[in-house]
């Protein structure tokens, strides 16, 4: 057979085969660590215990591959700053978001177990054990993120009627 004899029968057969399979893309994350993906930033943050003045500072918040969200806050100036780091991830095994948390105002490790509430589009964590300056006391902890350039922290005290007894704004600096 001649080159260009050669040359349209492969062009014909190639036609004639079934093609390759389309390749499936690669899984990309999961609506669970796209959430956390999405807090990823630095902010400016205002701490406010009730009764007490308002404390501002600074957060970094990034994404340690694409599984965990690690931030790094400080809050206060001088003698009274509190330096924090947190990790947080999905555990598919528990279906639910884990999150270990350490800070200079405290002297343990905390870890939390949170859920996503659709009806409020908020991570919710519960019997988190917090000193709001009484002695400890065990409150309810709602993340939210109600724009890309806002995240509000809320953590009420578990009982009836009871207000946010602490409220941590993030604002998006970048």
């Amino acid at each position: 057979m001649t080159t260009p004899i050669r040359s349209l029968l492969a062009l014909v057969l190639a036609g004639a085969l079934p093609a390759n399979a389309p390749q499936e893309a690669p899984p990309g994350p999961s609506v669970e660590l796209a959430r956390l993906a999405a807090f990823a930033g630095l902010w400016d943050v205002e701490s406010v215990v009730s009764g007490f003045e308002p404390v501002s500072g600074s957060s970094k918040l990034v994404m340690l591959g694409d599984r965990w969200l690690i931030e790094e806050s400080r809050l206060g100036s001088g003698e009274q700053t509190i330096d924090g780091r947190a990790f947080t991830g999905w555990d598919p095994d528990k279906q639910r978001y884990v999150r270990a948390s350490v800070s200079t105002a405290d002297s343990r490790l905390q870890v939390n177990d949170l859920t996503w509430d659709d009806s409020k589009q908020a991570l919710i964590s519960d019997a988190l054990t917090m000193d709001l300056g009484s002695g400890p006391v065990t409150v309810r902890g709602e993340t939210r993120m109600p724009d890309s350039y806002t995240i509000v922290f809320t953590a009420t005290p578990v009982a009836p009627d009871a207000l946010p007894a602490l409220t941590v704004t993030y604002s998006r600096t970048r």
